[in-house]
C-alpha cells in the first residue's frame, strides 16, 4: 500500500476511498506539500468511446456511488 509512503513524503490524505458516480472510478485524493491535490484512480469502466463527451454540474462529479461524500477542505483545495 503506498499510504504510508505518501504520508511520510509529506502528504496528506484528503478525501476517499470512494467510487465516482461518473466513470465509476475507484479514487482517493491526496494533498502534497505545496498544497497540490492528486488523485488516484483505477477502474474507468463506464467511459469510453461511446459515452460522448458532456457537461454536468460539479455537484454530480463530486458524487459517489459509495464512500464518504468529499469533505469542506477538499472542496476548498479542488476549488483554489
Amino acid at each position: 500500500m503506498f499510504a504510508p509512503h505518501l504520508r511520510a513524503a509529506g502528504y496528506r490524505h484528503v478525501w476517499g476511498v470512494g467510487r465516482h458516480l461518473l466513470g465509476s472510478q475507484i479514487f482517493d485524493y491526496w494533498e502534497d506539500p505545496w498544497r497540490r491535490v492528486h488523485e488516484h484512480w483505477t477502474d474507468t469502466d463506464v467511459l469510453n468511446a461511446r459515452s460522448g463527451s458532456a457537461q454536468h454540474p460539479v455537484e454530480i462529479g463530486l458524487s459517489t456511488q459509495w464512500g464518504e461524500p468529499p469533505p469542506q477542505s477538499f472542496v476548498e483545495l479542488a476549488i483554489a
